[in-house]
């Protein structure tokens, strides 16, 4: 390939509007099918906004691998922080996956380095935690704290997560806590204290058929030009995702087929092409082999899939 041919490539036509808008990390402006979670976060998390003293909150979200958890945390997140500062509630967001951050630890040294600008040698994690704590309270701010593949990290380690308010004083503890888990991960860590420390746990059902095809229909108008995948494609797609239970194999779908029509320079997709990227999607998202794995497993994959 020559210089030009180079070029040329670059001047093809793409079939997307906004290819990122299928990334796993993607957070939609709208959340949809899931507004009676959103209702419950907000019910309990509102205190935060409300309340003079600022309560501290532990919420949880269980559900298979596929149903929202991640993004409608993030989501959250997002619009809560935006309603805070509306009522000059300074609020920072903070997001922690435990494939990445394996235990309490890292996960108070990384926030430390953040608040603090220090590596944190030297500190034991309680005085960590204390400076940064004590750093939400010099600047009258608030940390809600959203800990993904919370059942990584060690029973004890979550334990001390829902524990600080006990800990620090109820005063002191400027930060919540919003966990994220497959249901039966969780299971292995659960324990009557850590229960008894949750303010609310929610579970999340696998979205149905006509669900499916409003997420889909919304996430392909935002990643793919007018006309590039019809009304056929998409129902025959969101069948796919019923039957998997996984919405992220509906839209790595559509991802891989977008993909595969840009290569080929087609203006569209077509149902063969939409079997192809299933068959290519499949083995990779079934959800409930995805929520057999052990932690080790689910690790390994994950460094395989980020490689």
């Amino acid at each position: 390939m020559d210089e030009d041919e180079f070029r040329k490539q670059f001047m093809r036509k793409s079939i997307f509007r906004q290819a990122s808008s299928l990334d796993l990390s993607y957070v939609p402006e709208k959340m949809f099918c899931r507004d009676d979670i959103l209702k419950t976060l907000i019910f309990n998390f509102r205190r935060i906004l409300e309340e003079e003293e600022q309560p501290s909150i532990n919420c949880l979200i269980l559900g298979k691998g596929g149903v929202g958890k991640t993004c409608i945390a993030r989501f959250f997140g997002r619009q809560f922080r935006t309603i805070a500062l509306e009522n000059d509630v300074k609020i920072f967001i903070e997001y922690f996956n435990c494939i990445t951050f394996r235990s309490k630890s890292k996960i108070i040294r990384e926030l430390l380095a953040k608040y603090q600008h220090g590596s944190g040698r030297g500190f034991s994690d309680d005085e960590a935690l204390k400076l940064i704590l004590s750093q939400l309270i010099r600047e009258k701010g608030y940390m809600l704290l959203i800990i993904d593949e919370i059942h990584l990290l060690k029973p004890e380690d979550v334990l001390a997560f829902l524990d600080i308010a006990e800990t620090f004083g109820h005063q002191n503890a400027k930060l919540s806590l919003l966990l994220i888990s497959r249901n039966k991960d969780w299971m292995r860590v659960e324990n009557e204290r850590i229960l008894s420390r949750l303010n609310e746990k929610i579970i999340l059902e696998p979205y149905n058929f006509d669900e499916s095809m409003q997420i889909l229909e919304y996430r392909s108008e935002l990643a793919l030009k007018e006309n590039v995948i019809d009304e056929e494609l998409l129902t025959i797609i969101s069948q796919i995702v019923v039957d998997h239970k996984n919405m992220r194999h509906g839209i790595e779908i559509i991802r891989k087929s977008g993909l595969y029509c840009d290569k080929e320079g087609l203006d569209s997709m077509t149902a063969d092409i939409v079997r192809e990227a299933s068959n290519e999607v499949y083995p990779t998202f079934r959800g409930d082999i995805i929520d057999k794995l052990k932690d080790q497993e689910l690790i390994a994959l994950f460094g395989i899939t980020n490689h």
